[in-house]
C-alpha cells in the first residue's frame, strides 16, 4: 500500500513538473531591427481592437533618411519619422523644394544636409496647419540645418 501511494505521490509530482515546464513560453528574439520593420504598441496601455505599429526610428535615436543626389528642380518629402534628407555630391542644384512630414510626431526633427550646398531652397509644411518658423532659403556646403516639430501649435522651429 505504502508503494502504491510512493508511486502516485511521484507521478503526481511528475505531472506537475510537466505541466510547470510546458508552460514556459520564451518568445522568438529578433537578431535586429531594421528601419523599415514595424513593432506593434499599445498606447496608453489599454488595448484596442485596432492595431497601432510604429517603426524603430519612433521608438530610438536612430535616423530615418533618405540619401539623394538632387538635380535643379528636385522635390523631396520627409516620411513620418524620417529626420535626415542628405543631399550627396559636389555639384550645388539651383533650386528645389523640400516639404515636411506630413503626419510627425511631438518633438520631431526634420534635417537637412547638403555636401554641396543648395543655393535656392524652399521649405514647405506637409499638412495643413503645419507653420515653418525662421524658414532658411539657402545652405552653404558642408551645412546642415534641422527642425523641431511642436505639435501643440503645428509649428517647425529652426533649432
Amino acid at each position: 500500500m505504502f508503494k502504491k501511494v510512493m508511486l502516485g505521490a511521484a507521478v503526481g509530482v511528475l505531472g506537475f513538473a510537466v505541466a510547470a515546464v510546458a508552460q514556459n513560453y520564451y518568445p522568438p528574439i529578433m537578431p535586429s531591427v531594421g528601419p523599415t520593420d514595424t513593432i506593434q504598441i499599445v498606447p496608453g496601455g489599454v488595448p484596442t481592437a485596432q492595431q497601432k505599429f510604429i517603426n524603430p526610428a519612433q521608438i530610438t535615436s536612430q535616423m530615418g533618411y533618405q540619401k539623394v543626389s538632387p538635380v535643379t528642380g528636385y522635390t523631396y518629402t520627409f516620411g513620418n519619422s524620417q529626420s535626415m534628407i542628405l543631399f550627396t555630391g559636389a555639384v550645388t542644384p539651383l533650386s528645389g523644394t523640400v516639404t515636411f512630414a506630413p503626419a510627425p510626431s511631438d518633438g520631431d526633427n526634420a534635417c537637412i544636409y547638403a555636401q554641396g550646398g543648395i543655393s535656392t531652397l524652399n521649405l514647405a509644411a506637409g499638412a495643413t496647419g503645419q507653420t515653418i518658423r525662421n524658414a532658411v532659403s539657402a545652405l552653404a556646403a558642408a551645412t546642415k540645418v534641422c527642425y523641431l516639430y511642436d505639435a501643440t501649435g503645428g509649428f517647425w522651429d529652426k533649432n
